[in-house]
């Protein structure tokens, strides 16, 4: 068998595991750290993560809602398909959006008062984005890109779509990896655009899993300050509100970026910009880019915002003891994601 045959039989056996695992809804991957009972724990702690992931919650809707729930459940209402989460529901969880519930609101609408927890939500590969080299042709400037994509540490071929974002501009290209991982995009920018800019990338498989990276950097001027330095992005019921930070913000550039599709977003309101309901599965990058003052800045959020963690640390200031981790392959608006829920006893 040739080293290419290899390369694609082992990624077809991944790809395949995570597909079933999808439609089972969950790779009980748990790790359990000796303590009193811990086939209990383990257990018990498989009960409180299926309700969680399981069970809509109450009300059912809770994820457009700007109060906490009654319930505690992150499940689509009205799926017949299990581990199908709730795109709001769980844009809820992010501690930067305007609309967040607290891990505190979260606990008490879980009702289990002798378990903590942890949740966190990542893409099921990584998309690593580096500048390689910035070349000045005099009125613009050529940008090279290096691309990674990887799975678990191993390289992962994948089909790219390609932006860069600075000012009112935008620009797109299509790349690839190959079976090492690595790819390359370029762009060439305006040099009376300066400011800062982002270089987005959506990533899809065959099978097709989707994945993302965001890769901020200065054109034609300094480090940029970091995301949500200027602006709070608060994406929920596919509405963008838009929270400037800072009096006399004025915003140059609202866009939506998916594997597919790209749209300029107008503004309905005051900071409020809705966003289109699309067909086709895709993470989706929301990224705004405006002036505070003298400073051009790009900002960014996914929909839903990955990765999100929130919750109790059960790894550091705790003894191991006593804690259950389950990892679960979960879909959010048709996307598949890596869901990881841990959980403690208190007392352990």
């Amino acid at each position: 068998m040739t080293s290419a045959s290899v390369d694609m039989f082992t990624a077809s056996t991944i790809m395949v595991l995570l597909l079933l695992a999808s439609l089972y809804g969950v790779t009980e991957v748990a790790e359990i750290y000796w303590g009193r009972n811990p086939e209990g724990l383990l257990e018990r702690g498989r009960e409180v993560a299926r309700y969680i992931l399981l069970s809509p919650g109450e009300p059912g809707d809770w994820g457009v809602e700007t109060g906490a729930p009654t319930r505690f459940g992150l499940a689509e209402e009205g799926s017949e398909r299990p581990y199908r989460l709730d795109l709001d529901k769980v844009s809820r969880l992010h501690s930067q959006g305007l609309y967040a519930l607290s891990y505190g609101q979260l606990w008490e609408a879980l009702g289990v008062d002798d378990l903590s927890f942890r949740i966190e939500l990542e893409t099921l590969f990584e998309v690593s984005l580096a500048l390689a080299s910035a070349e000045d042709l005099g009125e613009e400037t050529l940008y090279t890109f290096h691309i990674y994509t990887s799975m678990d540490g191993l390289p992962l071929p994948a089909e790219l779509r390609c932006y860069v974002v600075v000012r009112d501009y935008l620009d797109s290209e299509a790349s690839s990896t190959d079976r090492s991982g690595e790819g390359v995009v370029s762009f060439t920018l305006p040099n009376d655009l300066g400011g800062s800019a982002l270089l987005v990338v959506l990533a899809k498989t065959w099978a097709p899993l989707l994945s993302f990276g965001v890769l901020q950097f200065g054109h034609r001027s300094q480090t940029p300050s970091p995301n949500g330095s200027f602006i709070t992005l608060s994406p929920l019921n596919y509405t963008l509100h838009v929270d400037p930070k800072y009096p006399g913000e004025v915003f140059l550039g609202v866009h939506v970026l998916t594997y597919h599709y790209h749209f300029n977003l107008t503004e309905a309101e005051e900071g409020v910009y809705r966003i289109p309901r699309l067909l086709d599965p895709s993470p989706m990058v929301l990224v705004v880019t405006g002036l505070n003052e003298t400073e051009h800045f790009a900002e960014w959020v996914s929909y839903p915002p990955v990765p999100l963690e929130i919750g109790v640390d059960t790894a550091l200031d705790y003894t191991v003891s006593g804690v259950s981790s389950l990892d679960y392959i979960v879909e959010i608006a048709g996307v598949l994601y890596r869901l990881r829920i841990s959980l403690r006893r208190p007392e352990a």
